[in-house]
């Protein structure tokens, strides 16, 4: 299957008075039509990588393919790009001329997708005057309105409590089972990262591990044990148990992860002033696991 987007290769360095700095790292990657979540720490990448697909950067090597209307693009940022003092309505109507649309289209699409969003009945309330829920779904309507191949969301639930995240979610997931088109989204919260088909994560400029959330945890083994010191001398005897146990592990703050651990290790713990837990691997454990690695530039498990 052709894919919406195909990156190869791309890399992007910024040049600084002192020193050369490489944000993509021959990075490679394709977009179909699947919700891709673009997940990583601050500094990995991330908005890099969304401006190269969105256009608005040009690699310094590698190929960007485009399958899709070059048109049909829209973006959503951290910030609404609605006129705070025009209306919803208002705002659709200005984005809808922008991008040309045929005028006997607007008004039924307006209609459509504002009662998709659950916004219809404020379609006449200026941006102003709403919550920060209500005026993201008014910019998703923005976007939403020309029918995207390709829809790019840069952490969209930036400032929202938890009520209005869902609310946003359920909005965009309804959105793309009812007509599939191309997702990318920017997020750091593994949560959200749980929505996408495929996870696709960042560090230190590349692609550091993909697969869907369920594929990815299962790299990680059945169960994972977690152990807790908030004393640097436990942690490490912690760490070191790990090791004795033939268990692979990370240590972070102030604790151990170790992966394709079973029951048997915690009948085997005998440290004092640690706390141990076993539990299925989580997609937190699959983000610090990758993390690390590519930090320590070791193979990603």
């Amino acid at each position: 299957m052709t894919p919406v987007l195909a990156l190869h290769d791309v890399t992007v360095t910024y040049t600084t008075r002192d020193r050369s700095i490489t944000a993509l790292d021959h990075c490679t990657l394709d977009i179909h039509n699947e919700r891709v979540a673009l997940l990583g720490p601050n500094g990995a990448g991330k908005s890099t990588l969304m401006a190269v697909i969105a256009g608005a950067l040009q690699p310094d090597s590698g190929t960007v393919t485009r399958n899709h209307d070059p048109k049909a693009v829209a973006m959503v940022f951290q910030t609404n790009a609605l006129d705070e003092l025009l209306t919803i309505r208002e705002n659709l109507k200005l984005a809808a001329a922008i991008h040309q649309l045929d005028p006997s289209a607007v008004p039924p699409r307006i209609e459509s997708i504002t009662q998709h969003l659950g916004i219809h009945d404020r379609l006449n309330d200026r941006i102003k005057t709403l919550s920060g829920g209500l005026k993201r779904r008014a910019d998703l309507a923005r976007a939403m309105l020309i029918e995207p191949d390709l829809l790019l969301l840069d952490e969209p639930t930036t400032g929202l409590d938890i009520d209005a995240r869902r609310t946003l979610w359920n909005a965009l997931i309804n959105a793309h089972d009812e007509r599939p088109f191309a997702m990318l989204y920017a997020t750091h919260l593994t949560d959200e990262a749980e929505h996408a088909h495929r996870v696709v994560l960042i560090a230190n400029g590349k692609v550091a591990a993909q697969g869907s959330p369920k594929d990815l945890k299962a790299n990680l083994g059945s169960s994972v044990l977690r152990l807790k010191a908030h004393d640097p001398t436990d942690l490490e005897h912690a760490a070191q148990w790990a090791t004795s146990r033939n268990l692979d592990s990370i240590t972070f703050d102030d604790q151990v992860l170790a992966i394709n651990a079973s029951a048997d290790d915690v009948s085997a713990f005998n440290l004092d002033n640690t706390a141990i837990t076993l539990a299925p691997p989580s997609l937190d454990d699959v983000y610090l696991w990758t993390t690390h690695a590519a930090l320590a530039k070791e193979p990603v498990t």
